[in-house]
C-alpha cells in the first residue's frame, strides 16, 4: 500500500505531443540547418579560458552551428577519446599537447615520451591538450587558426 503525505500533488500523465512536433529518432548532438535538413554531428573540445577556442566556437555559430561543446576540463578525458582525437587529427600523440604549458614540464614529458606516458599525462591533466578541437564526422582539426576548422564544413571556405 502506498501512503501519500497530504501536500502530495498526483503525477500528471504527460500529453502525446501534438502532430506537429517532430520526434527525433537520432542523437540529440545531430546539427541542423534552415528547414531542419540533417547535417553531421560537431563536436568542439573548447577551453573558455583560451581566445582561441572562443573565436573558434563564435566563428562555427556565425557560419550557423551549434556543435556539442566537450568543457574537457570539467569532463576530463578518457583513453580512448584521446587516440580517437589523435586518429581523427592524423597526429601522434606528442602533437596533441601543449608542450608550453607548466604540466607539460611536471609530468616529465619530452618528445621521447612513450605513447602510453603521453596518455597517462592527458588523463592526468587535460589541460595539455592542444585546442581547440573541432570534430566532424571522421574528421578534426585544431583552430590554430580558428579558420582551419572550416575545411570541416561541407563546401564552406575561410
Amino acid at each position: 500500500m502506498t501512503f501519500l503525505s497530504e501536500n502530495a500533488r498526483p503525477l500528471k500523465t504527460p500529453e502525446p505531443p501534438p502532430e506537429s512536433t517532430t520526434v527525433l529518432d537520432h542523437p540529440p548532438t545531430a546539427l541542423y540547418g534552415e528547414g531542419r535538413e540533417a547535417r553531421k554531428a560537431m563536436k568542439i573540445y573548447h577551453n573558455p579560458r583560451c581566445s582561441k577556442s572562443r573565436r573558434t566556437l563564435a566563428l562555427l555559430k556565425e557560419r550557423g552551428h551549434e556543435p556539442e561543446v566537450v568543457r574537457y576540463l570539467e569532463t576530463g578525458l578518457a583513453v580512448a577519446e584521446i587516440r580517437e582525437l589523435a586518429a581523427r587529427l592524423g597526429l601522434s600523440l606528442h602533437d596533441l599537447l601543449r608542450s608550453k604549458e607548466p604540466a607539460y614540464r611536471e609530468q616529465n614529458l619530452s618528445p621521447d615520451s612513450s605513447d602510453e606516458a603521453i596518455l597517462q599525462a592527458l588523463v592526468a591533466a587535460p589541460i595539455l591538450l592542444e585546442r581547440p578541437v573541432v570534430v566532424v564526422g571522421e574528421q578534426a582539426r585544431t583552430g590554430r587558426p580558428p579558420e582551419a576548422v572550416l575545411e570541416l564544413l561541407d563546401g564552406e571556405g575561410a
